[in-house]
């Protein structure tokens, strides 16, 4: 699905979901981004099973957590940026998510 639209509206997607931050958005961010979820789990501290049920709205993360999900998910973003600007210059990336995360609805 993320595939068939432009990279721009493809990266922006991507960011509109992040700003969203709900559980059924992130969930949906790790599927668009094909992100394991064990990975995932791990990256943030917590087993997969929690993961789980975060994503299934049957818990719901601690402040910190939801925090550390939304900040690994942001670097599975900037790769995606880079690719799309054609550049590792973390300050060309860092302005395009300044101007992206304003205009994301």
């Amino acid at each position: 699905m993320l595939e068939e639209l432009p990279k721009t509206q493809q990266v922006n997607n991507l960011i509109t979901l992040l700003r969203s931050g709900d559980a059924k958005s992130l969930k949906q961010l790790c599927n668009l981004l094909a992100i394991d979820s064990n990975d995932l789990a791990n990256q943030i501290g917590v087993s997969a099973q929690t993961l789980e049920l975060w994503e299934k709205c049957e818990e719901q993360p601690l402040s910190l957590n939801h925090a550390l999900w939304k900040i690994k998910l942001s670097s599975y973003i900037d790769k995606e940026i880079s690719a799309f600007l054609g550049t590792n210059n973390i300050e060309i990336t860092n302005k395009y998510w300044a101007l992206m995360w304003d205009f994301a609805i």
